[in-house]
């Protein structure tokens, strides 16, 4: 999954700019890739347990900034920010519809948001509640925790996530899949991320994978 994202991650995030922001950044596992593009880089976190470990990998380095605080309430001056990126944050988000007005205040215009999320309408999830082996319904309009236990691990069907980010005023770009060859199935492949790479782009245009990561800019 690491092997893919980077994959997809590096094709989808601007070639250049000033400021870059990578919301819930945990220890910063792709902070390698954007560093080099832009002049100055923000590592933000709500927690501070995993803001330690990105200060312990990339304290030394020189355009590399590091803030503590809530993706509800962002501490960025208006339209100052130009690319922002959110992996692996919003099935997290309670309220992803209200994060995502936040990111679009903060960004220049016609600046780019990347993000991803869990796909409600995953193949192997269709199969699956076909089967009677899930309760996660495919086709569900909504972001929430189909075991209803609130643990914030949301899935997104494609619509609602088209809805939230046009609705805080951004239009999107690309659209890539990721995962589909992920659990059981990497056994199976010698090279699955070197398979997946080529095909992230249909499998983003059918939404079909478990993961669908999303490149968006400010209409």
């Amino acid at each position: 999954d690491d092997r893919i994202e980077r994959i997809v991650f590096s094709e989808l995030i601007p070639e250049e700019g000033d400021w870059f922001v990578d919301l819930g950044c945990a220890h910063g596992r792709l902070t390698d890739i954007y560093r080099k593009r832009f002049k100055q880089c923000v590592l933000l976190d709500y927690s501070l347990k995993h803001l330690k470990f990105a200060v312990e990998k990339w304290g030394d380095a020189g355009n590399i900034f590091f803030i503590a605080a809530d993706i509800y309430r962002l501490p960025f001056k208006p339209e100052s920010i130009d690319a922002i990126t959110m992996v692996r944050v919003l099935h997290h988000l309670e309220a992803p519809d209200v994060a995502l007005r936040e990111v679009s205040g903060i960004l220049t215009n016609e600046g780019t948001l990347i993000t991803n999320y869990r796909n409600r309408r995953d193949l192997r999830n269709m199969l699956r509640f076909a089967l009677g082996l899930s309760h996660n319904r495919p086709f569900r309009l909504a972001h929430d925790d189909p075991s209803g236990e609130n643990k914030l691990q949301a899935y997104t069907h494609p619509r609602f996530a088209r809805n939230m980010l046009e609705s805080a005023g951004f239009r999107i770009k690309r659209v890539r899949g990721t995962s589909f060859f992920g659990g059981k199935m990497l056994r199976l492949l010698s090279n699955p991320a070197g398979i997946e790479a080529p095909l992230s782009g249909l499998l983003g245009r059918f939404q079909l994978s478990p993961l669908i990561f999303v490149e968006a800019q400010l209409a």
